[in-house]
């Protein structure tokens, strides 16, 4: 599943993300995840918030403390579950939006979302049959606050997208790069052609202050020989960084593997797909 997610407060969305998750920034990040087909069942009373997988057999992806899972229903329709930082059910009366539709990226217009009698669900039903791939993109008010996440759901029965390790979930990036969940953390990184810099992140997705930590990235280019450089703290305190060539491995793509240390602690270690970054066009 390739989203979008962008609100009033960053994202996320794995399988161990913390404890619980509050309001942040404005984020929009777009990022690959698993849809999941699980279909457990949801809880009746609060879980941890490493639970993450789809009660419904559908998308799962989270904004904030809101977690949104979308399924396809019968030929033309979606239905929309949304749950709290603890998985519990939002009901339908603390919510109200919109989704609007593409298929195979023709516009097909915007709906309101119908509550289900089940009053913890909304459906949307198109005019045509959904057979392609579909671009729903949802508009909601949840408690008075803004969400907007944006789901691309294959062709019915397509194989699911599997996730880059630590990317089994989705996160919206409070600094415009990619966030993995690393054991009770989050860590973003943000590559660039002369070095990266890393973020350590809490389960609210708010940075927590870089003094005092450590770490080492190694980068695996798709071409070239093997990086790697010591993670050190910024200027101002509040990231990691490390300067690296990576102009050459940035057009092939590469994988980032990052570690971060404090308090005699490493947080697992995190891997980060890097796409390839787009050939310059022809000269006319």
């Amino acid at each position: 599943m390739l989203f979008r997610a962008a609100a009033l407060a960053a994202g996320c969305a794995a399988a161990s993300c913390g404890s619980d998750a509050t309001t942040a920034a404005p984020a929009t990040a777009t990022v690959t995840a698993a849809g999941g087909a699980s279909g457990a069942a949801p809880p009746t009373t609060a879980v941890p918030h490493s639970n993450h997988d789809p009660f419904h057999a559908g998308q799962l992806g989270m904004v904030g403390r809101w977690h949104l899972e979308v399924a396809r229903e019968g030929a033309a329709a979606l239905r929309l579950w949304v749950t709290d930082e603890v998985r519990a059910p939002v009901k339908t009366a603390r919510a109200s939006g919109t989704v609007e539709l593409s298929l195979d990226d023709k516009p097909l217009g915007t709906l309101t979302l119908a509550p289900a009698a089940d009053g913890e669900s909304f459906g949307a039903a198109a005019a045509v049959p959904l057979a392609g791939t579909v671009l729903a993109s949802f508009s909601l008010r949840v408690d008075g606050e803004a969400v907007a996440m944006d789901f691309s759901l294959p062709p019915p029965g397509a194989a699911p997208v599997p996730a880059a390790p630590g990317a089994d979930h989705v996160h919206a990036a409070p600094h415009g790069g990619l966030v993995h969940t690393a054991g009770d953390y989050h860590l973003e990184l943000l590559a660039s052609a002369t070095g990266v810099t890393v973020w350590v992140l809490d389960e609210h997705l708010a940075a927590v202050p870089a003094a005092g930590k450590s770490g080492h990235v190694d980068v695996l280019p798709r071409a070239g020989d093997k990086l790697g450089a010591a993670l050190a703290p910024d200027a101002a305190g509040a990231a990691l960084g490390a300067a690296l060539p990576l102009g050459a491995a940035s057009a092939a793509g590469y994988v980032a593997v990052v570690t971060v240390t404090w308090e005699g602690t490493a947080l697992p270690p995190t891997r980060f797909e890097i796409a390839a970054t787009a050939a310059p066009a022809p000269a006319p």
